[in-house]
């Protein structure tokens, strides 16, 4: 599923909006520590995104 060039890039692209808002959150957190667990669901989305597009790419040429 993930071997599309445009789905990849879609992937990439949310991975780096999840990323970019979490670093964010965690500015905040400094702040405001109640923003601590939506800046870690947001890094960890950010984190296993891009995971499992390295994780597809590699299957994808396993298997050739």
């Amino acid at each position: 599923m993930l071997n599309s060039a445009p789905v990849r890039w879609t992937f990439s692209v949310m991975s780096a909006l999840f990323g970019g808002f979490g670093v964010f959150l965690l500015y905040v957190a400094l702040d405001d520590p109640t923003e601590l667990p939506p800046a870690l669901i947001f890094l960890g989305s950010a984190v296993t995104i891009v995971w499992s597009i390295q994780y597809s790419a590699k299957a994808s040429t396993d298997h050739k």
